[in-house]
């Protein structure tokens, strides 16, 4: 009688009965990071849509992988899945794996507030016969595997406060991310890493001195084309065209004196050669201060959301200094 591991117990959810072996890793102690590769905090404001990265690194073919996720209930308003990536994509070009799925949380398991969100992929339908397994192996570099996707709560007295990603469980393992090779008699329970989600205020979607931001350009950024686009504004070119935030070209004031005006494009000039510091509008707080948080928050849905006014009808400033 063929008899499976205790990870492959997990199948008992879909129709499929094993019994318990154990096996110890084999090679180096695979590892799962949940959360950015390079250990920042995934920044996020109060009700946004956050997407969880897990990333892998083994050395031993395996052809289940079963993962497991723990965070804060107070701090999750809805789950919404996620996407796995590569050999796990059931849609993506062949070669790839037969099944995977997000399925419903374990409440309270951990401790009271906290739920465990599961995700399962199998290289191969069991019932099919010869075996045809796909094996999942990063050859002891780090692999993208998935994104757990959540929706966070959209109180903002959680402004501020660091959220731990911690190793879920479940009601029949005694653990929680396993994997398991395709004799059905080994699996191992790698090492594993807790990311953290950093909330902070919620702001206007811009950089500070990305004067050209009207154009979409992604991730933003501050460069020699910003101070190119604000100079033919100031000279009425009909290409260049403010980007207003509640009718304020903030991304422009690069003094921070809330006014977009000549002494803005001098500051500019000083900041690329080193002599002066790019300021914000305190009215306008910035979504982001630099480019990397940019990165980190991902590209906002409508970017670059502004309020471009039509071509004609340009009202030139008083007192431009140009």
């Amino acid at each position: 009688m063929l008899k499976f591991s205790n990870c492959i117990k997990i199948l008992i959810v879909f129709f499929i009965f094993f019994s318990t072996v154990y096996a110890t890793d084999p090679g180096i102690p695979d590892s799962v990071i949940a959360g950015n590769l390079d250990g920042s905090p995934i920044l996020s404001c109060p009700g946004d849509t956050i997407n969880i990265p897990i990333w892998v690194k083994n050395d031993e073919d395996a052809v289940l992988l079963y993962f497991l996720i723990a965070i804060d209930d107070q701090y999750i308003s809805d789950y919404l899945n996620g996407q796995v990536y590569g050999i796990l994509d059931t849609l993506s070009d062949p070669p790839h794996w037969d099944m995977y799925g997000f399925h419903n949380p374990f409440q309270d398991l951990l401790s009271p507030g906290y739920s465990s969100y599961p995700l399962l992929c199998k290289s191969d339908d069991p019932f099919h016969i010869p075996y045809d397994w796909l094996p999942f192996n990063t050859q002891s570099e780090w692999v993208k595997a998935a994104d757990f996707t959540f929706v966070l709560s959209s109180d903002e007295s959680i402004i501020g406060d660091s959220i731990q990603v911690i190793e879920g469980e479940n009601p029949i393992l005694t653990g929680g991310i396993c994997f398991t090779d395709n004799s059905g008699y080994n699996e191992w329970f790698p090492d594993f890493v807790g990311g953290t989600i950093l909330i902070v205020p919620g702001g206007y979607e811009y950089l500070p001195g990305d004067a050209n931001m009207a154009l979409g350009l992604w991730p933003p950024r501050v460069q020699g084309s910003d101070m190119t686009y604000l100079v033919n504004y100031f000279k009425g070119s009909s290409t260049s065209q403010p980007c207003l935030l509640d009718g304020f070209w903030a991304s422009a004031d690069i003094n921070g004196d809330c006014n977009v005006i000549g002494t803005d494009v001098t500051r500019l000039v000083n900041y690329f050669r080193g002599t002066g510091i790019i300021e914000y509008c305190a009215d306008y707080e910035p979504l982001w201060l630099s480019t990397s948080e940019a990165e980190a928050c991902g590209e906002p849905d409508g970017w670059p959301n502004c309020e471009t006014p039509p071509v004609t009808g340009r009202v030139i400033p008083s007192g431009t200094g140009m």
